[in-house]
């Protein structure tokens, strides 16, 4: 891979318009975005038209998944040569090169060059400045008016070309670097899940007799294990929101879980925290710990199903319900064998909403599972605490090495649109490789 030293810089400097940019190639100027485009904005595109009158086209939208890929339509708005923004949203500000016959929806601007340029060298160079200038409201900004005094640098056309095709080239291999190391933590994520659902299904000896459990997602098991239904083996308890028009409901130190406190398979704090007199005058309770917190309303449940363990007592919003083990039951066990179970207990479970999904209790309390004896449920635990540190090792040391490329991503970026490395000898993509 490159590195900064490599690169030769420019001699003749100036001092930049923006402060961020630093020392300039002096014969390198500065536009606002008006000077250099013609700006405009998307349509109302809605479902139902996408599904009357679908065609070859595509919409783009303020997603950035699919390259904001909406869906395709049989007419067209745009066609040519045109940058494209996010203009509304968590990814306002998002600049994409669009070409050919297009669509957008209302949440896109976009940008036809008023001269000759190369789009791709702009891409770049107004990606690095548009999160600056991004309004950051409940729902972040950055509509026409913001966007078209907007300055970037202007080197010569021929410069342009250079700075725009060394950035494909190198961002490229990046991001080609980038995508093999998040399969990789893809498959690391999906044999986690398939070790656990394995161990809590079938237990750790491979030998064990079997017998039929006469539930189809589950097949054989041990034959000395039992098969129950949730509801016998702990106590559902949910939550509820305090006033928040009581602020002294809102000051206190007792967690309160909700669905975006989920994200670790241990609970150990909260965002928000509040006092026993709000658990005193609302539906909330207070959970004692090692019990398991699932979320049964959210749009999360429709690709996954959040579940966690709590070390220290909590209370919970209406969207969660918590889990008292029986006696008979050990919390890390029901963690794990909840953990096991998520697929099937969603596809068994869940119900689809208008706006978000949930789980039909009645469901969920008769769904069954598997329950060894008290000794195994002990091994098998110990067991997958010890495999999933393991492989969550593994994809922590992975999603830094991804942070690392993308922060050295970023970082050439920046310096090859703010002129401060000099790329004019740049040889092309199949040069490059052939000769490295």
């Amino acid at each position: 891979m490159m590195v900064f030293s490599e690169l030769p810089s420019y001699q003749n400097l100036k001092t930049g318009d923006q402060p961020w940019w630093g020392q300039i190639p002096s014969h390198w100027e500065s536009r606002r975005i008006s000077q250099l485009f013609y700006l405009g904005r998307g349509r109302v595109i809605s479902k139902e038209e996408l599904a009357e009158r679908p065609g070859p086209y595509p919409v783009y939208s303020s997603q950035t998944e699919n390259d904001g890929e909406f869906g395709r339509l049989s007419t067209y708005d745009f066609d040519g040569d045109f940058l494209t923004w996010t203009t509304d949203g968590a990814n306002a500000g998002t600049v994409f090169r669009r070409s050919g016959k297009f669509n957008c929806t209302n949440v896109c601007g976009t940008l036809a060059p008023r001269i000759i340029m190369d789009l791709s060298y702009f891409r770049y160079a107004l990606s690095l400045e548009t999160k600056r200038h991004v309004r950051l409201d409940i729902n972040p900004k950055l509509m026409n008016n913001e966007m078209s005094v907007i300055k970037v640098l202007l080197p010569p056309l021929d410069e342009q070309k250079r700075i725009g095709s060394f950035l494909n080239f190198y961002t490229a291999k990046l991001d080609e670097l980038i995508e093999k190391k998040q399969r990789l933590i893809e498959l690391l994520q999906e044999k986690r899940q398939a070790l656990i659902t394995q161990a809590v299904t079938k237990g750790l000896d491979p030998n064990v007799p079997m017998k039929e459990s006469g539930i189809e997602w589950l097949g054989e098991v041990p034959a000395h294990w039992e098969i129950r239904k949730l509801k016998f083996l702990a106590t559902f308890r949910g939550g509820g929101t305090p006033s928040k028009d009581e602020l002294s409901f809102w000051n206190g130190e007792i967690p309160w879980v909700s669905p975006k406190d989920m994200k670790n398979d241990v609970i150990v704090d909260t965002e928000d925290h509040i006092t026993n007199e709000a658990i005193v005058s609302s539906a909330t309770s207070l959970i004692r710990k090692d019990s398991i917190l699932i979320v049964v309303r959210s749009g999360i449940l429709q690709h996954s199903f959040p579940v966690a363990i709590n070390s220290v007592d909590v209370t919970l919003n209406q969207d969660m319900k918590g889990l008292v083990p029986a006696k008979s039951v050990s919390p890390q066990f029901l963690f794990w064998l909840l953990k096991g179970s998520a697929a099937s207990l969603l596809f068994d479970c869940r119900k689809v909403g208008a706006t978000v999904d949930s789980l039909d209790m009645e469901s969920l309390y008769n769904f069954s599972v598997t329950v060894p004896p008290r000794y195994e449920q002990d091994a098998i635990s110990s067991h997958l605490e010890g495999l999933c540190k393991t492989i969550d090792a593994a994809v922590g040391k992975i999603t830094k090495q991804i942070t690392l490329f993308l922060e050295y991503r970023q970082a050439i970026i920046s310096a090859a649109v703010t002129g401060q490395i000099d790329v004019r000898n740049y040889v092309d993509a199949e040069t490059e490789e052939a000769t490295s």
